[in-house]
């Protein structure tokens, strides 16, 4: 029996996935190779339907995508929480935080414990060009939500009504690409020095790269994983 994998999408069958919190989690399960189907959630799916559930189980505030329900039926939500999870379950299956290292990988292991503090003290680097990419693409994901979900991205992400006009009236302004591109720039200067591939690890790629892509998700997943074939996949009967 397939995982369930949960991920926004503006409006379900015809939208499109935007969450550069869901995106990683995609990448990770395509990583370990294991087989899981999509199920598109809206923002009043979260608020409705699936809040009383998580909240019941899991004991948190409300419930939030990304979230992943195993083969037991049981739930693992946020995507840090479910990358941990997968390596644990999958400990023979490709490592997202010690990519390098030969398979199985101890999850208690100190080198395991170290390259999650790693990526954790990547965090707040990788936030920062997160969110200069939702000023850039914010007001175009907003535009495609229903006008209660809007309202909700917009205060979820803590944008005053003067800031939110100001980003929508600048959304073309191409300052925003240039400072972007200076953040990546750095980024790549201060992690990816000499021959070194990839952030989590020099010759492969691991959970910090799979938060990175995802800030370039739909264009770069779009044309390896064509998001009509993916939804012809998960859509069978």
């Amino acid at each position: 029996m397939p995982l369930r994998f949960y991920d926004l999408v503006t409006k379900k069958r015809t939208g499109v996935f935007f969450s550069n919190n869901c995106s990683p989690v995609r990448l990770a399960l395509l990583a370990k190779g294991i087989d899981f189907v999509t199920e598109e959630v809206e923002y009043p799916d979260l608020r409705f339907t699936w809040t009383p559930v998580l909240v019941k189980e899991l004991g948190v505030e409300k419930a939030t995508a990304p979230f992943i329900e195993c083969e037991d039926g049981k739930h693992v939500m946020d995507s840090l929480t479910i990358a941990l999870w997968l390596d644990k379950a999958y400990p023979d299956r490709y490592n997202l935080f010690l990519p390098e290292a030969e398979l199985p990988v101890d999850v208690g292991s100190q080198d395991y414990k170290q390259a999650v503090q790693n990526f954790e003290k990547m965090e707040d680097e990788l936030n920062d060009l997160i969110a200069q990419v939702d000023e850039l693409y914010g007001p175009r994901i907003v535009s495609q939500l229903d006008a209660e979900s809007g309202r909700y991205w917009v205060e979820k992400n803590g944008y005053g009504t003067e800031e939110w006009a100001n980003l929508v009236a600048t959304q073309n302004d191409p300052s925003k690409v240039q400072r972007i591109q200076r953040t990546l720039r750095k980024l790549a200067e201060d992690h990816l020095a000499g021959d070194a591939l990839f952030l989590t690890s020099a010759t492969k790629p691991g959970f910090t790269d799979s938060v990175m892509v995802g800030i370039n998700w739909a264009a770069r997943m779009d044309k390896a994983f064509p998001l009509e074939d993916i939804r012809a996949r998960d859509l069978q009967d």
